[in-house]
């Protein structure tokens, strides 16, 4: 197992278990299934940025219900790979999350969310996720527009290499039936 949190500032934002699939020095391969606990911020997104910036964003921990993911992360990249499954683990589509590249800490790895995502269809169209809440946490204050600007050139640079990322090998991954869901390891909160 490992533990995936993104952090801004000294706020844990989201803390996610996963299963390692495949570890080497270039990328790092993880599973959430159905039934995971997690912690995430509460509330609507924009409020959610709101108290971000103010310092005191609520989380709650909850089960992961949006369905089987399987997540290649680059070491080095701005961004992460989602592999998304519906509830009978089917492939669905890609989640590009657009994150600050992984840092190592002692439960596994931290991060930081850059608000700008990107979805892809499996037959490969691609559309812009969440442009209005990038746009609201650089009035926030959150990002600069120097890094916004720079957030979405890393995002149109993923797009224009879809070609070569795609598929990636995991889109038929299927978890062991006997796997357990996984639950929040002690020391989740630790900076």
């Amino acid at each position: 197992m490992v533990l995936t949190r993104f952090i801004y500032g000294r706020l844990i934002l989201a803390a996610v278990p996963g299963w390692v699939l495949e570890h080497s020095a270039t990328h790092i391969v993880t599973a959430t299934l159905p039934g995971t606990q997690v912690r995430w911020v509460v509330g609507p997104r924009a409020r959610v940025l709101a108290s971000i910036a103010g310092g005191h964003a609520q989380t709650e921990e909850r089960l992961w219900e949006a369905g089987q993911v399987v997540w290649l992360t680059r070491f080095g990249a701005a961004y992460a790979l989602g592999h998304f499954g519906d509830s009978q683990g089917r492939f669905s589509g890609y989640y590009i999350n657009l994150q600050a590249p992984l840092r190592r800490s002692m439960l596994g790895f931290d991060s930081r969310d850059h608000e700008l995502d990107v979805l892809v269809g499996s037959d490969g169209t691609w559309r812009w996720k969440d442009e209005a809440e990038l746009d609201q946490a650089v009035r926030l204050g959150l990002f600069s527009s120097e890094e916004a600007a720079a957030i979405r050139a890393e995002g149109e640079g993923v797009i224009r290499r879809l070609p070569r990322l795609l598929p990636t090998g995991w889109e038929g991954w299927r978890p062991d039936p006997a796997w357990p869901p996984l639950g929040l390891p002690g020391g989740w909160d630790r900076l």
